[in-house]
C-alpha cells in the first residue's frame, strides 16, 4: 500500500505495533526514523498474565500515561511499591515505546493503545461479511459520510481551539498567571480548529459501476470456492479475560472461561459424567454407588366417567 511515506516525512509518521518480533525487526529496517510504540494494551495484558491485580493494573495506567519524566519515575516508584516483579519486568521494557514522557514531541500524537484501529473493524463490522467489491463500497461510502458529518459538526466551534484542548486550557488557567496574556498562543497549532478542517477537507470521490468498467480479453475472476466450516460464522472477535468483567460488578466473576461445571462422583472441576475419566463404581468394586439413573415423567390426568387416572413412564 502506497502510504506516501518518503524520507523527508518518515520522521512525521507513527506505527503502533502489538509487540510481534518480526514486525518490530520490519519497521526497524523500513521505517528507522519514524515514531515506534508498543501498545500499551497489549503490553498490559502480557504484565497480567504474570503479575495479577488491580493495583498493578493502575500502577500501570499512570505509567503509561505519564506526561513527563520525572512523573513516570514517580509512578515506577508507586508501581515497585506494589509488586517488585511486576517492577522489574516493566524496567526491561524501554520506556521510549510505551509511555508519553519517552515519546518523540515532533509527533504530535500522544496514544499509548491502537483504538484507532480496533474502532475502525468494529465500526466496518457490518460489511466484513459482503463479498470484496460490495465490502469496499461500503467501506468507501462510510468514510464519505463520515468526513462530511465531521465537517459541519466542526463549523459549530465558535473557538480556536478544539473541545478538548479548550477544557484542559480552561483548567489550566486557574492555577496559572498567563490570564491577562492570550493563552491560545501556547496551544500548538494541531489542536486548532483549522487544522482540523484541513484533516476533513478532502473529498471522497465517487467511482464508476461495473457496467461502466472497461472491457478485457481475459477470463473473468470468478470467486473462491465457498468452504464453509461447521458451527455458526464468527463476527465478533474474541476478548481477552479483562473484557468478561462487569463493571457494575468488577469484583464478581462470570462463568464464562471458568470451571463452573463440577462433577460430585469424583469431586473435580471442568467435566461431568459423560467426559470423567475416573474409574466407575463397578470397576473400583463399591456397589454402593453404582446406580442406574432413571428418568420417569409422571402424567396426571381425568379418564372417563370423571375418573381420576395416573399414569407412570420410565426409560433407562
Amino acid at each position: 500500500m502506497d502510504c506516501n511515506i518518503t524520507y523527508a516525512n518518515v520522521h512525521e509518521w507513527t506505527f503502533i505495533n502489538d509487540r510481534q518480533k518480526g514486525l518490530i525487526a520490519v519497521l526497524n529496517e523500513e521505517v528507522p526514523r519514524a515514531e515506534h510504540r508498543h501498545c500499551a494494551k497489549h503490553l498490559l495484558s502480557n504484565l497480567q498474565k504474570r503479575f495479577k491485580g488491580v493495583s498493578v493494573e493502575d500502577k500501570f495506567w499512570a505509567c503509561s500515561k505519564a506526561s513527563h519524566v520525572p512523573m513516570f519515575q514517580d509512578a515506577m516508584e508507586r508501581m515497585k511499591e506494589v509488586s517488585k516483579e511486576a517492577y522489574d519486568w516493566l524496567s526491561e521494557e524501554s520506556p521510549r515505546y510505551w509511555t508519553r514522557s519517552h515519546f518523540n514531541d515532533t509527533v504530535k500524537c500522544d496514544m499509548v493503545c491502537n483504538n484507532l484501529c480496533e474502532a475502525f473493524k468494529n465500526s466496518i463490522l457490518e460489511a466484513r461479511e459482503k463479498p470484496i467489491i460490495e465490502m469496499l463500497e461500503w467501506v468507501r461510502c462510510y468514510f464519505s459520510n463520515r468526513m462530511l458529518i465531521r465537517r459541519e459538526w466542526i463549523q459549530k466551534f465558535s473557538n480556536e481551539l478544539l473541545s478538548n484542548p479548550y477544557a484542559k486550557l480552561e483548567e489550566s488557567l486557574h492555577e496559572s498567571s498567563a490570564k491577562k496574556d492570550k493563552p491560545e498562543r501556547y496551544i500548538h497549532h494541531w489542536c486548532s480548529k483549522i487544522s482540523y478542517i484541513n484533516a476533513y477537507q478532502p473529498l471522497v470521490n465517487p467511482t464508476n459501476g461495473y457496467k461502466m468498467w472497461p472491457k478485457t480479453e481475459f477470463s473473468p475472476v470468478l470467486p473462491p470456492t465457498d468452504r464453509r466450516k461447521q458451527g455458526r460464522p464468527k463476527k465478533k472477535r474474541i476478548l481477552g479475560a479483562k473484557k468478561y468483567i462487569n463493571p457494575k460488578y468488577p469484583h464478581k466473576l462470570r462463568k464464562i472461561g471458568q470451571n463452573s461445571i463440577f462433577w460430585s462422583k469424583c469431586g473435580q472441576h471442568s467435566h461431568n459424567r459423560r467426559t470423567c475419566t475416573a474409574p466407575m463404581a463397578e470397576e473400583s468394586g463399591d456397589t454402593s454407588r453404582a446406580t442406574t439413573i432413571v428418568a420417569t415423567s409422571v402424567d396426571v390426568g381425568v379418564g372417563r366417567g370423571g375418573v381420576q387416572g395416573r399414569g407412570e413412564r420410565s426409560g433407562v
